[in-house]
């Protein structure tokens, strides 16, 4: 048997992708007797990807959602009459008509719109109906999308399958080390704080968390906000909240920052916030658990369900819910017992891989 695995959605990096890069590396390793084909746009997963007789990688340099899609791609993947291909987003030929299985992590566009104008949307729809209806399967996290999938699309939930995913990266759970360096001084963060670092959008819910702090900080309460990641430091409408709430001395932009700085960030804060609407799967919460940080978030099914008893929930329809999460997690944090290993345990790659592997055969 050969499969083709369509990786192109790694040129973007992030949590997900990372995700992508793992679970096809164990896919790989599961099965000596299918040959795979790997597309992907660089050379990067040449070095991520150990080398074997039953698997070629591609380099087609091809965007997702480009004209070339739908000319060259199409007819590479005819030519390498695969008998089964993997797409792990929307984007594939259209006329594509062998069998294939289409990897939906999430349905944020679907639920919040997120599209620059109408002719984004109506694409967006388009191709993402086509790929459902034709899809032998459709895998995703977590339920919800089930319900939302056969409503709006018709589509039939017999071909829609479930799996865990995975917190990407080596060595979740690390030993303490001696480290020298200390974040809070270099970056002038005075008070005690809170982490976010689970990227934009409408469903983020950024400003309820803003309006806590502002509030915390009108009662008298010193507490500060720390945002990782590149992409939050470019929103306009954040540093505007920002300024309309004067938190300009109690929120902070550091980026990406070194690995040996973000363990020192983690290990010194109170907590990492996760408010978010929507999470199909919360990688975001990653470096959490690798430097065993207490967490509180959204009480939404799919995360309840992963993290159970070991962090806190609120509404994150409720500012009072959320502000009262952070004063028991600031109240608490001495007599906080974290342990994570069972989210480690349960949701792991090997399993997951497994379970991929029995959905596809």
């Amino acid at each position: 048997m050969k499969i083709g695995l369509d990786l192109r959605l790694t040129d973007n990096p992030g949590l997900f992708s990372d995700f992508i890069i793992e679970l096809t590396k164990e896919i790989i390793k599961k099965d000596d007797n299918i040959n795979f084909n790997i597309y992907c746009n660089n050379d990067n997963l040449t070095k991520e990807i150990i080398p074997k007789q039953n698997l070629k990688i591609n380099n087609i340099n091809i965007k997702n959602g480009s004209l070339e899609e739908q000319t060259k791609y199409y007819g590479i993947l005819k030519k390498d009459n695969n008998d089964l291909m993997i797409f792990f987003d929307h984007n594939k030929p259209f006329f594509y008509k062998k069998s294939f299985v289409s990897f939906i992590y999430s349905l944020e566009n679907i639920y919040y719109q997120n599209f620059d104008n109408m002719f984004e949307k109506y694409k967006y729809i388009f191709l993402l109906k086509n790929t459902l209806k034709k899809a032998e399967k459709i895998v995703c996290f977590e339920n919800n999308n089930i319900e939302e999938v056969t409503e709006k699309f018709n589509i039939n939930n017999k071909k829609i399958k479930i799996i865990k995913g995975f917190f990407p990266g080596e060595n979740l759970i690390e030993e303490n080390e001696l480290i020298k360096i200390d974040v809070k001084t270099k970056f002038n963060i005075k008070n005690d704080f809170f982490i976010y670092s689970s990227g934009t959008g409408i469903h983020k819910n950024i400003d309820r968390l803003l309006s806590v702090i502002k509030r915390l900080k009108d009662s008298g309460k010193k507490l500060d906000l720390v945002f990782l990641g590149n992409d939050i430091s470019k929103q306009i409408y954040i540093r505007e909240t920002i300024i309309n709430y004067k938190l300009q001395n109690e929120v902070f932009f550091l980026g990406e920052i070194k690995e040996e700085e973000k363990r020192n960030l983690y290990s010194k804060c109170i907590g990492v916030i996760l408010p978010s609407f929507y999470e199909p799967f919360p990688f975001s919460l990653r470096d959490s658990i690798k430097y065993n940080s207490n967490i509180i978030a959204s009480n939404i099914k799919n995360i309840k369900n992963i993290f159970q008893e070991s962090i806190s929930y609120f509404s994150p329809i409720s500012t009072s819910s959320l502000e009262k999460t952070v004063l028991d997690c600031i109240e608490n944090k001495k007599n906080k017992k974290i342990n994570y290993n069972n989210v480690i345990e349960t949701y792991n790659k090997k399993e997951t891989a497994k379970d991929f592997l029995n959905i596809i055969m």
